[in-house]
């Protein structure tokens, strides 16, 4: 397939190019949506940028799960992203708060916030997501 210069006489391209062309969609498709809702941020350092990507890429693939798994496209990208975000700050939030050598300014700023969480009309992260999407 690869190994010879077969040339398609109706586009003028070879065999290589159009494989190529006919399966580039998913790339495509990836960067598109990596686009319109990104944690990346300009940096200098290549270590943050690969990690930016890692976390786009898990954003991505979280949301994929998510919609397969409960069969709803109703769901925006950026609502289950937010929910993410807070189901994972409040266990760590919670684990945080159970050590002992803790400063007391500290556990109190942990505790508003987990406070916060759980009343209802507060911009905080809802406590009833946590865990929500570590469950799949």
């Amino acid at each position: 397939m690869h190994y010879d210069n077969a040339i398609y006489e109706s586009t003028g391209k070879s065999e290589i190019v159009i494989v190529y062309n006919s399966s580039k969609s998913g790339t495509n498709s990836f960067d598109q949506l990596v686009h319109l809702y990104s944690v990346a941020r300009k940096t200098s350092r290549w270590p943050k940028r690969m990690l930016f990507g890692v976390l786009d890429m898990a954003g991505i693939n979280a949301v994929t799960l998510h919609v397969t798994k409960t069969q709803s496209l109703k769901t925006r990208r950026s609502d289950l992203l937010y929910r993410l975000g807070c189901s994972l700050v409040n266990l760590h939030l919670k684990k945080r708060l159970e050590s002992t050598t803790l400063r007391r300014a500290i556990k109190v700023s942990i505790r508003e916030i987990l406070g916060a969480a759980s009343r209802p009309g507060s911009s905080a992260c809802p406590a009833s997501d946590q865990g929500a999407f570590l469950s799949l």
